[in-house]
Formats: C-alpha cells, structure tokens, sequence
C-alpha cells in the first residue's frame, strides 16, 4: 500500500519533470535532474555558497521558469569529502518552489557520486529518499549502445551579453539531442557547469546572475520517505 507521502513525492517528481522536459536538450547540461541524458561539458565543484541562477525560457509553451544551482554545504563521509549540490526551480508567476538537494561527491552525471538526496515542494515538510531509490540514480544510463556519439563542435570564441553582464566565451554545437542542434556558450567565470547562455529551437537558458553566498533553501530538516513495502 503506497503511503500519502510517497504518493505525494511520486506526483510531485512527476510534475517536476515535465516542467524541466520541455527544455530537455538544455536540461542535460544540469546534472542531477532523473531522466535528462548527459551533455559533454565539465562540470566543476567551486567553493561553498557559489551558485549561479538562470531563466529558462519554453517559447512553445511560452512559459518561464527560474532554476539557482548551488553549492550549499560540504560533509565528510568516511575519508572521502561530499558536496551539498542544490537545484532550486522556481514559478515566477506562482512563486512556487520545487528544490532538490544532493549530497555529491563529483559530477551527479556520472554513476556512483550520489550520498544522498533530499526534496521539498512548496511548503510540504522535506524528505529524504531512501538508499534504494539513491542507488537507482546512480546507475548507468539504459543507453547500452556501443555507438560512439559525435561531441559537441566548437565554433570559436564570442561575447556574450547577458543581465549577469558580459562573457568572453567558447561557443560549441551539440547534434546529439535531436534533429534541432544545442548551442551553448561557456565561460569559466561561472561556477558549476560554466554555462552563460544555451539555445534549443525557441527554448533558451540565459544567465540572469552568479555568485557566492549561496545557502539552502531547506530549513527543516528532512524525514526519511519510506519504499512501499517498508515497515
């Protein structure tokens, strides 16, 4: 029998997706996010409290949403040395908030690097996943295919203005997401991912800020979500 709150979870984590679906291919440069394929850009770990903050743009849907990635606390386990990485996704409209938040010890994209992981929608109490569903994040892609896929090519270097200011960036194309190319302009001034600004079609992410300072937007602390099944 499934609980209330798993229930709960499994709607929300739903809708979530579909919100971060429809910009899919600019989605897959944020690690972390269930379902999203990976994207061939270096993902680096800054220092705690940086974060960097964009508008995504759907221009079919002609929606909007805000996501803040952060780094927002670090944690021993063991010998080894875990990062707190937040992804904060943001209704301007609604003011609605959806937050995941994960205990990492590399780049999320790769199997084997998520501790643990928690969630919160709006103003419901955060939870915890169980290690189950952790250890499901952290398996290799179903894609089982030998095929050696194209990685994105490098146009050269522009300036790219944005309300975050301006970048001196590396401008590369990605055909690997679908019949429309991903262009994606880089910067390593910008934490994380470096991205400045992606376009897919009439779907675009775009800087808006960047930053340290960063803390988690989780205040309570987090009730362990139980498996259907579990006692």
């Amino acid at each position: 029998m499934f609980s209330k709150k798993y229930l709960a979870f499994f709607l929300f984590l739903v809708a979530f997706l579909l919100v971060l679906s429809q910009a899919e291919p600019l989605l897959a440069q944020v690690p972390g996010i269930l379902g999203m394929p990976r994207m061939d850009i270096e993902f680096k770990i800054p220092e705690v409290g940086s974060y960097a903050k964009y508008k995504l743009v759907d221009g079919k849907t002609k929606t909007e949403s805000i996501l803040k990635l952060s780094i927002v606390g670090k944690e021993k386990v063991g010998k080894e040395e875990f990062f707190w990485y937040e992804i904060e996704q943001i209704d301007p409209k609604t003011g609605s908030v959806n937050i995941f938040k994960m205990l990492i010890s590399g780049d999320p994209q790769e199997p084997g690097t998520i501790k643990r992981m928690i969630y919160k929608s709006g103003k419901e109490p955060a939870s915890e996943l169980p290690q189950a569903f952790v250890s499901l994040m952290n398996q290799p892609p179903m894609d089982t295919t030998k095929a050696v896929k194209p990685k994105p090519k490098k146009l050269g270097t522009e300036k790219v203005k944005t309300k975050a200011g301006t970048f001196d960036c590396v401008h590369t194309e990605d055909a690997t997401q679908g019949k429309q190319p991903t262009d994606t302009w880089t910067s390593e001034k910008v934490p994380l991912f470096g991205i400045v600004k992606s376009t897919h079609g009439s779907t675009s992410l775009e800087l808006m800020e960047h930053g340290t300072g960063a803390v988690t937007a989780i205040k309570e602390k987090a009730e362990l979500l139980e498996m259907p099944g579990e006692k």
